[in-house]
């Protein structure tokens, strides 16, 4: 979901509750955006699947609600151990993306990623051998 930095600070003593999640969820790190007009969201899957789409699709979340969903993972593949390896976001037309698999690296610069545009929840596009199963993703400059 997409919030406002103020959104996460508590007032009280006992601080401020954010997020439920299950006991077999994971949390992703928070990426900044910085133009929400102009700046990509890049997800990708650790079964390969990566999509890029714009931060301005996903709504405001102000206080509570179930999240949104970035990239489509079908049930079957969901229940197979399939997840989201990881959000980056990027600025249009300079955005910079690291894939690791393994040992391996990819870089993928905006001339590349444009290949993996598409609409938020849509599946994505599936990346090169070699780079299917991802372990994380990073933004660079």
């Amino acid at each position: 979901f997409v919030t406002r930095f103020e959104n996460l600070l508590g007032s009280k003593k006992a601080g401020k509750q954010v997020m439920n999640i299950e006991d077999d969820a994971h949390v992703l790190d928070p990426a900044l955006v910085e133009d929400s007009a102009r700046d990509r969201i890049v997800v990708a899957t650790n079964s390969g699947h990566l999509l890029m789409f714009s931060v301005a699709e996903l709504p405001e979340l102000d206080n509570g609600g179930k999240g949104n969903k970035l990239i489509e993972i079908p049930k079957a593949k969901l229940g197979a151990g399939e997840r989201v390896a990881g959000i980056a976001v990027v600025s249009e037309g300079k955005g910079e993306v690291n894939l690791f698999a393994g040992q391996r690296k990819l870089v993928l610069k905006w001339a590349d990623l444009v290949e993996y545009g598409g609409n938020r929840a849509t599946r994505g596009s599936l990346l090169p051998r070699g780079f299917q199963r991802v372990d994380r993703i990073e933004a660079s400059a």
